[in-house]
């Protein structure tokens, strides 16, 4: 009965052995589990926090374009009306300089006026652009 008892202790030692390799494996498997997920939460976080401000930089500036877009518009109306003065004024001088200028004339004087005209018109737009920093081409 001995021999029996012996055997039985020798077999229930070499078969804990493997369980108690395994249960420890176990255990460091969840140990790098527990720390990888812990790992991929501060990923996770981080990530979001970096959405929030990417988020909120880019509402800044869609804020900050839209200012100068309206101050754009405004300054290219003011532009247009100071555009419109200068025209009719100028037009007018042109007009009371030529009155004296025969009716063949008439045709050159207002191709003239049209030149003039067109060429401050787009010297008035680059210089709105540039005021804002763009280069018109």
């Amino acid at each position: 009965m001995e021999d029996y008892k012996d055997t039985y202790n020798a077999n229930t030692a070499t078969a804990n052995k493997p369980i108690q390799n395994v249960g420890a494996l176990f255990q460091t498997k969840k140990a790098n589990f527990v720390e990888l997920c812990k790992s991929l939460q501060s990923d996770h976080e981080a990530f979001q926090s970096s959405i929030a401000a990417n988020i909120t930089k880019l509402q800044e500036d869609l804020v900050t374009k839209n200012k100068l877009m309206d101050a754009l518009a405004i300054k290219e109306e003011n532009c247009k009306v100071l555009e419109t003065k200068i025209h009719y004024t100028k037009k007018q001088v042109l007009k009371a300089n030529f009155k004296s200028v025969p009716a063949q004339n008439t045709l050159e004087m207002e191709l003239h006026i049209v030149t003039t005209f067109a060429d401050e018109s787009t010297l008035t737009a680059s210089k709105l652009f540039y005021s804002f920093g763009v280069m018109i081409a």
